[in-house]
């Protein structure tokens, strides 16, 4: 498997974050437009930076990539620029799901003291229920 957007930053598998930017940054300079590059090469190696970068900017598009070897150009739903994001809902339904899990835990102590179970079903209920809209959410992500 070759690691193609590697070589066009000139970098190996390992690098870090901040290596990809600055071989971006330094190769954007040498042949973007602002370079005063105006050949059909130097475009179409910085077409190939760019699209290396894209890619591995991203850690879950790197992790796809290093896994499978392309690039998907499927959209990342934290990108996305319609209303609120599949992204931003499952962050909100897991804050949700964190509360949850702490008003449980009060009522598991108050069943556990003499007090009535059924606050701490409808609890945990709801909480599992918000679990599983957020796994769905994560399905179709």
């Amino acid at each position: 498997m070759t690691k193609d957007l590697y070589i066009y930053l000139g970098l190996d598998e390992s690098a870090s974050g901040k290596e990809i930017e600055d071989a971006y940054q330094s190769l954007s300079r040498q042949f973007g437009p602002e370079s005063g590059n105006t050949d059909t090469e130097s475009k179409e190696k910085f077409k190939k930076i760019s699209e290396a970068y894209f890619v591995l900017s991203d850690i879950d598009r790197r992790a796809e990539y290093d896994i499978r070897g392309k690039i998907s150009h499927r959209r990342t739903a934290h990108k996305s620029t319609d209303g609120l994001s599949v992204f931003r809902t499952r962050r909100i339904i897991n804050r949700i799901f964190l509360c949850g899990a702490a008003i449980s835990a009060v009522l598991f102590a108050i069943y556990i003291s003499g007090g009535s179970p059924i606050p701490f079903y409808y609890v945990c209920g709801a909480s599992l229920l918000l679990k599983i809209v957020e796994y769905i959410l994560r399905l179709v992500q």
